[in-house]
């Protein structure tokens, strides 16, 4: 059914968040790849596109540590074809995520709790002074995510400096960079992206609400 790739939903902006962020397209289909801890996301994505394989686990040595991960498929050069050209989701895309398209209103919820979900979190401080953020290796995509909620007062777009270290094998690490909110700040973003009670990765939503 690839009419639920092509016209806008609640489910289909939820997606598309991941496949922005942790999701990318292969000569063979679609595919979003995301660790073992959340794989509730998966399942979730998987029960709305019953066509989709779920993989996994996969094991792999990231920094020196063992790491496990699941990856759901969608098979098909039309599903393929959709992502690329409709939406803009291109291979080879770390470091230059964007949004290309346009965002209906009523649809930017959705789509920010995708991303969230993807590249976002909360940040537990002893001083009460919790936040939220977005993170990616494209400024491109924490601009685009910004002016699209440009309600939300969030902090300057910042390089995160831990992450500006040496690899292991001395090549350099690729530049990241946040998008951060305060409380009050975060209790807006809390508010737009978890409504209806459409679905967000539990431990995320959790966090949202226990903090903020």
């Amino acid at each position: 059914n690839h009419m639920k790739f092509q016209n806008w939903t609640p489910e289909l902006a939820y997606f598309l968040g991941w496949m922005i962020t942790d999701g990318y397209v292969s000569p063979q289909g679609i595919h979003v790849e995301i660790a073992s801890k959340d794989k509730e996301s998966l399942d979730h994505l998987h029960k709305w596109i019953p066509e989709s394989f779920l993989l996994g686990p996969y094991k792999r040595i990231k920094d020196g540590k063992e790491t496990e991960s699941f990856r759901l498929s969608v098979y098909g050069a039309e599903v393929k074809e959709i992502f690329s050209k409709q939406w803009g989701i291109s291979d080879n895309k770390t470091g230059r995520e964007h949004i290309p398209f346009e965002v209906p209103e009523k649809i930017v919820p959705h789509l920010f709790r995708g991303l969230f979900d993807g590249d976002g979190g909360c940040t537990e401080r002893d001083n009460n002074k919790h936040e939220s953020y977005f993170v990616s290796s494209s400024r491109k995509l924490l601009e685009d995510i910004r002016d699209i909620h440009g309600g939300n007062k969030g902090r300057k777009i910042r390089t995160k400096k831990e992450l500006k270290r040496k690899k292991k094998n001395g090549e350099a690490r690729r530049f990241m960079y946040a998008w951060e909110f305060g409380k009050k700040e975060s209790r807006k973003l809390r508010d737009l992206i978890y409504v209806d009670g459409y679905y967000g990765m539990s431990r995320k939503k959790e966090k949202m609400f226990r903090l903020f």
